[in-house]
């Protein structure tokens, strides 16, 4: 919900990018917030071109 409102985007909008970036442990998921992991912040610049 917190997204949405924030970004004005769906979920949908974002879940194919995301399921890539959880497939490839750049970050987790839970039922109230994603997170980057560790791996996620050492190839950032990975995971923020799973966006674009």
């Amino acid at each position: 919900a917190e997204f949405t409102a924030f970004t004005g985007l769906t979920e949908d909008a974002v879940r194919p990018a995301l399921g890539r970036a959880l497939a490839g442990d750049y970050m987790n998921e839970s039922a109230s917030h994603w997170q980057v992991t560790e791996k996620g912040k050492l190839f950032l610049k990975s995971l923020l071109e799973l966006f674009m």
